[in-house]
């Protein structure tokens, strides 16, 4: 494996982990109707976050993926 190509599965890696954890950590807040008053304000900046770290990984998965098609 090139330096380039571990270099984008590490990047790869953190923003899928991240991407997932906020996706996860949105899901728990909607499953918690009785503090919904208490998360409100913090609801626009989370699904945000989630779109921007998915965009993310799959701009790196796809850099991974064409790094990894390319001919030697």
């Amino acid at each position: 494996m090139r330096p380039l190509a571990a270099l984008l599965a590490i990047l790869t890696g953190s923003a899928v982990a991240l991407a997932s954890g906020l996706l996860l950590t949105w899901v728990v807040i909607l499953f918690l109707p009785a503090e919904q008053a208490r998360f409100a304000p913090e609801h626009a900046a989370l699904v945000r976050a989630v779109l921007v770290f998915s965009a993310f990984a799959a701009v790196a998965a796809g850099s991974f993926y064409a790094e990894q098609r390319e001919q030697r």
